[in-house]
């Protein structure tokens, strides 16, 4: 039996990118900030560990072309400081 595929958002950590996320496990469907792994948008590895994303910045539902706009397909990481919780 397939596992049911968790929603992808597209969140918005810039005016200039879009990366590609999922919540946690377990996550509550009304919490705000909520916490996110953002994934690369091809092979779905997980790039970081659990950042906390505040609703405001989900940009909504992932979509193939939204690809060209992630940090991880230009080969570049997201800067160390970055806060989405806000």
């Amino acid at each position: 039996m397939d596992r049911p595929r968790r929603r992808r958002r597209a969140d918005r950590p810039d005016a200039r990118a879009l990366e590609r996320g999922r919540p946690t496990e377990g996550q509550q469907p009304d919490a705000d900030p909520v916490a996110l792994v953002l994934i690369h948008p091809d092979t779905e590895t997980a790039l970081t560990s659990t950042l906390l994303c505040a609703r405001a910045r989900i940009h909504g539902a992932w979509t193939d072309p939204y690809r060209l706009l992630t940090h991880a397909l230009a080969g570049r990481a997201l800067p160390p400081d970055i806060d989405l919780s806000t």
